[in-house]
């Protein structure tokens, strides 16, 4: 299944990129109930042909601050794009940033008993402490609370819608949506343009970008015909790693991640049988853990301060900014840290190694 038909400036130009994903732009292919009749009818972008004036729509996207993401951008989830129906185009609002290539979804019922409530706070909010960003769909329960909970740790969260871009859903997680997007601290994404409702099949359908743009998934829990497996399946079929949290036998809730254990699924106790199964993270953990020890002579106050404020990618002067720091300590405490391998930079940034 591919997502969306309307993609960059750039593409939108093309006839055909040959490759992996042939665009369809050249003749601008793409029918108006792709992306709402309703939405193009009362945008009135259709050119003089019936189809649709692809750089007057990108405005109109712009003006309401959402930007497409296409497979050619260099912002497009690189392990999302390696799975076969890797949608053509993301719809986004807020940024995805480098940071998310380390990415864990976590995944559950709407209805998640106290157990699954704390269990799914606590591992979101430690994973975010690490610096791992959370992935989820948003929807009521076990995904509402990881989000939330990621960014209550102070890290980086995505959500992943099953209907357009222009209303996040549930209504009640709206804020939610919102202040993620507010917070600068992660993305809410979806294959689908403005105008497009949900159906049932596609709330289904954007699972695979839940799991596709993720190292592994975490199930918290779930009936035995909970939604929740088909992410899992998702997840096996991509060669993720797919994590279940054991739960009590006499749990209905707790069906689901009981019966991918019996399958094989990693049993999680823990964060630490997440961290410990990616080596990117299990190192970062390791940084983590070394920080949080004040007995540690080797590393200075400065390099812990600049430590602490590194929970997402920043310029040395934001580091000088928040640290309060001189612009020659924050510059000098980075050289050491990247020579012991504790931080990386690109593109001006650093962020933890």
């Amino acid at each position: 299944m591919r997502g969306g038909g309307l993609i960059s400036r750039e593409v939108a130009t093309r006839s055909d990129t040959g490759g992996g994903h042939p665009s369809t732009m050249g003749n601008v292919a793409v029918e108006s109930r792709e992306i709402g009749d309703d939405q193009m009818e009362t945008w009135g972008v259709e050119n003089n042909s019936g189809g649709v004036d692809p750089m007057e729509y990108l405005e109109r996207l712009e003006q309401q601050g959402i930007r497409v993401v296409t497979v050619w951008d260099e912002e497009y989830p690189p392990l999302l794009k390696e799975t076969k129906d890797a949608p053509y185009v993301l719809f986004v609002r807020g940024r995805i940033e480098p940071a998310d290539q380390i990415a864990v979804a976590m995944v559950g019922t709407r209805r998640p008993t106290s157990y699954g409530r704390e269990v799914a706070e606590k591992l979101a909010g430690e994973l975010a402490s690490y610096g791992v960003t959370v992935v989820s769909g948003l929807a009521y329960g076990v995904d509402a609370i990881s989000q939330a909970a990621a960014l209550g740790g102070g890290g980086r969260t995505i959500a992943v819608l099953g209907n357009g871009i222009d209303q996040i859903q549930p209504a009640a997680n709206r804020k939610l949506g919102e202040k993620i997007i507010a917070s600068g601290r992660g993305a809410v994404m979806s294959e689908y343009a403005p105008g497009v409702q949900g159906l049932r099949q596609t709330f289904p359908a954007r699972n695979r970008i839940v799991s596709g743009m993720s190292l592994g998934v975490v199930v918290v829990e779930g009936t035995a015909k909970s939604g929740t497996l088909i992410t899992a399946k998702f997840a096996q079929r991509q060669g993720r790693y797919l994590w279940a949290v054991p739960g009590p036998v006499n749990s209905v809730m707790s069906a689901a991640p009981n019966q991918l254990l019996k399958e094989g699924a990693i049993p999680v106790t823990g964060v630490e049988d997440i961290l410990c199964k990616i080596p990117s993270i299990k190192h970062q953990a390791s940084n983590n853990n070394k920080y949080q020890n004040s007995n540690d002579q080797n590393i200075t106050d400065e390099e812990r301060k600049i430590w602490e404020l590194l929970t997402e990618e920043k310029s040395v002067d934001e580091l000088v900014r928040e640290s309060g720091l001189g612009t020659e300590v924050v510059l000098s405490s980075l050289t050491m840290m990247e020579i012991r391998g504790e931080v990386k930079t690109g593109g001006g940034k650093y962020r933890r190694g």
